[in-house]
């Protein structure tokens, strides 16, 4: 029986050697082959992805205003997407859908035969200090303010959309709801 010596639980070198030494006649050369590898490449497709995380208001409220009357277009509504990685627009809308038909473009009173036109409700880009901006309509439209891109380095972004609402003269006095409605596309 030949002698070992096990390190780690492997055959050392020399003594792989001596072992093959007393098998191979003297003078014929020896090779160890090392280890081998393969480099494989990988491909991966990261879908676009645009999206609502969270939305800073479940509800707008405007606050009592008189017939004639309105409140100033700075009702802050911020939008935020810490999902997505791509930047998107925001959309907005206002109405009841399809609730009571085709007069789907208004707020209703309690009393459901009280309403008051969506385009009272205003929107902007921008924060205002009087009662101007874009009528909301009871189909999306695209606001042109952009949802910034998330990335890696800073993974939630967002925007802010601001609104404010008109009475018209003769409105009955009642409690007035509706949607508002945020989506954005990319």
């Amino acid at each position: 029986m030949y002698g070992r010596i096990v390190i780690g639980g492997l055959l050392t070198m020399a003594t792989l050697a001596f072992l093959l030494g007393a098998v191979m006649e003297l003078g014929s050369v020896v090779s160890f082959a090392g280890t081998t590898s393969n480099t494989v490449s990988g491909t991966v497709g990261v879908q676009k992805v645009c999206a609502i995380s969270t939305v800073s208001a479940t509800a707008i409220n405007f606050g009592s205003i008189f017939p004639g009357g309105n409140v100033n277009t700075a009702n802050a509504l911020t939008i935020t997407d810490s999902g997505g990685n791509a930047a998107s627009n925001i959309l907005v809308e206002g109405g009841l859908g399809n609730l009571l038909g085709s007069n789907n473009d208004i707020w209703v009173g309690t009393s459901a035969s009280n309403t008051i036109y969506i385009s009272n409700t205003l929107w902007s880009a921008a924060s205002q200090g009087s009662y101007t901006g874009t009528a909301l309509t009871n189909a999306l439209v695209d606001t042109a303010v952009v949802l910034p891109a998330p990335t890696q380095a800073s993974p939630s972004k967002s925007n802010t959309i601001y609104f404010g609402m008109g009475v018209p003269s003769g409105t009955p006095a009642d409690t007035y709801t509706t949607n508002i409605i945020v989506e954005t596309t990319c």
